[in-house]
C-alpha cells in the first residue's frame, strides 16, 4: 500500500472518530440536560413547593367564560415606520432594515390564527387585539366578538407611549378593560393545528398545565452562574452588567474586578430580559434551576399578574416605560410561569416522553432562503403537520440580511399560499 493511501485511510478513521466523538459529546450534553428537566418536574411534583406562598387551589370551572389576548403590528406601516425612526433617531440608536424583519415584519399571520381559533376554540368568548392603533383591511370593525384595544387605552403611565417593545405591551395587558379574570395570550404568529379545551390548559383542581422546554438558563457570563446571582454571597466572578453585578449580593461591597475576558458581553434582549427575571426570583424565592415554558397558548390571571405587579413595582414600571426592546425588563410570561411554580399551582406531566408529545408543535421558520429551498421548507412542514398532529404551528422571523420590497413579496406570497392551503375557509371576522 502506498503512503498516500496510508494517509488517506488514516485520516478517513481520525475523520469518522472525531464526528462519533463529536455525536456522543452532543448525546450526552442532551441526556444530561433531560434528566435535569425529569429531576426538576420530578421536584415540582415532590417537593418544590415554596410552604411561605403555598396556594389553596379551588375547583374551576371548565366552562368559565375565558377570552383570547393576541398583540399585533403591522410593520409596513408607513405612521408606525415613522414614529420608529423618529424614536431611534432622538436616542441616537441606528435603525437596521434586519430588526425591523424580525420584529416587526408582518406575514399577515393573524387572520389565519383568527380562522384557526374560530375552527378550534369557538367557545372564546372574546378576542381582544392590542395595537398601536392600527386595523387590517380585511377587518370586519363591527364583529360583536372582537374588539381591537389600542395601547392608549391600556397604558396607565401614558408618557411611555409611543411604545415598540412588546414586553412593556405585555406588562399592561392585564388593563384591557372588560377583559375576563382569566384569559389566553398568544402571539399572532401562532396558528391552532387541533382543538383547544380549556382542559388543555388548566386541570378542574386549579392547577394550569405547563409544558417546559429542556433549555433553561446558565451561565450569565463564562464564569458565573445565574443561581450565584442575588444568592446572598458576593462573588468576583459575577461582576459583570450581565449577571446585573450580582445583584444585590455586592452592594456596600468592594470586591474585586470581574476576573474574566468576556466582562463586556451582553445577552441579546429577549435572554437579557428572561435573566433578569430569573435574577428578581432568586431575590424572592431563592436560587434554583427554572426553565423556559414551550412557545404556545398560555393561560394567565389578572389577579396573579396584579400581585406580581405589586411584588416589582419599580421593575414593572421600568418595563412599561421601555420603548424598545431591552434587557432590564420582566419577561411576564417566564414570571407568572415561576410563580406559579413556586406557589403549587403547576400540573407538571411526570414523563417528558409524554410532556413533548402532548405539547409538539410545528416550526417555520421565514428567513433569507432561495425561493426554491423555502417551498421544499413549506413542503416539509404541511408533512410534519400531517405526521405529527400538533398542538400548534408556530412561524417565526430569523432574516439575517435586508431585503428588496420584491424579495419581501414571494416570501409573502409563499406563506399567503401555505397558510391558505391550511385554512381554506374565511373567520367570520373577515368581510
Amino acid at each position: 500500500m502506498s503512503l498516500q493511501k496510508m494517509i488517506m485511510n488514516w485520516t478517513a478513521v481520525y475523520v469518522f472518530i472525531l464526528i462519533s466523538c463529536l455525536i456522543l459529546s452532543v448525546y450526552i450534553h442532551f441526556l444530561e440536560e433531560w434528566n435535569a428537566l425529569e429531576e426538576y418536574n420530578s421536584r415540582l411534583l415532590k417537593e418544590g413547593i415554596n410552604t411561605d406562598t403555598m396556594h389553596t387551589n379551588v375547583e374551576v370551572d371548565l366552562n368559565e367564560q375565558v377570552d383570547l389576548v393576541y398583540t399585533w403590528v403591522n410593520g409596513s406601516d408607513p405612521n408606525f415606520n415613522r414614529q420608529l425612526h423618529e424614536y431611534l433617531a432622538s436616542i441616537n440608536r441606528k435603525n437596521t432594515d434586519v430588526m425591523e424583519l424580525n420584529r416587526f415584519y408582518d406575514l399577515g399571520t393573524i387572520k389565519y390564527s383568527l380562522r384557526s381559533v374560530e375552527k378550534y376554540a369557538s367557545w372564546i368568548r372574546h378576542i381582544f387585539v392590542v395595537t398601536n392603533g392600527q386595523f387590517p383591511s380585511w377587518l370586519r370593525r363591527n364583529h360583536p366578538k372582537l374588539t381591537f384595544v389600542t395601547h392608549e387605552e391600556i397604558f396607565a403611565n401614558k408618557s411611555h407611549l409611543p411604545t415598540f417593545a412588546s414586553p412593556a405591551i405585555e406588562s399592561n395587558l392585564h388593563r384591557i378593560a372588560g377583559l375576563s379574570k382569566r384569559f389566553i395570550y398568544m402571539n399572532d404568529n401562532i396558528l391552532l393545528t387541533s382543538k383547544l379545551e380549556l382542559s388543555d390548559l388548566i386541570t378542574i383542581g386549579g392547577k394550569y398545565k405547563v409544558k417546559f422546554m429542556t433549555e433553561r438558563p446558565f451561565m450569565c457570563n463564562k464564569l458565573c452562574n445565574v443561581n450565584s446571582v442575588n444568592n446572598g454571597v458576593c462573588e468576583q466572578n459575577c461582576l459583570t452588567e450581565s449577571c446585573e453585578f450580582d445583584g444585590d449580593d455586592c452592594i456596600g461591597k468592594k470586591p474585586p474586578p470581574y476576573p474574566g475576558t468576556d466582562g463586556a458581553f451582553m445577552f441579546d434582549s429577549w435572554m437579557g430580559s428572561i435573566m433578569h427575571t430569573y435574577f428578581l426570583l432568586n431575590k424572592w424565592f431563592g436560587p434554583k434551576d427554572r426553565y423556559v415554558a414551550e412557545h404556545g397558548a398560555h393561560l394567565f390571571d389578572r389577579t396573579i399578574i396584579n400581585k406580581l405587579n405589586k411584588r416589582f413595582p419599580k421593575e414593572w414600571e421600568l418595563t412599561s416605560s421601555h420603548k424598545t426592546r431591552h434587557h432590564l425588563s420582566v419577561q411576564f410570561q417566564f414570571m407568572f410561569i415561576q410563580y406559579l411554580k413556586e406557589t403549587g399551582q403547576i400540573d407538571v406531566v411526570s414523563d417528558m416522553r409524554k410532556a413533548r408529545k402532548c405539547c409538539n408543535k410545528v416550526k417555520l421558520v421565514v428567513d433569507n432562503r432561495s425561493d426554491e429551498s423555502r417551498r421544499k421548507q413549506i413542503e416539509v412542514c404541511s408533512l410534519e403537520l400531517k405526521l405529527k398532529k400538533p398542538n400548534y404551528l408556530v412561524l417565526t422571523n430569523s432574516f439575517t440580511m435586508a431585503m428588496s420590497d420584491k424579495r419581501k413579496s414571494i416570501i409573502e406570497a409563499d406563506i399567503t399560499n401555505f397558510l391558505e392551503t391550511l385554512f381554506p375557509e374565511p373567520s367570520s371576522f373577515e368581510r
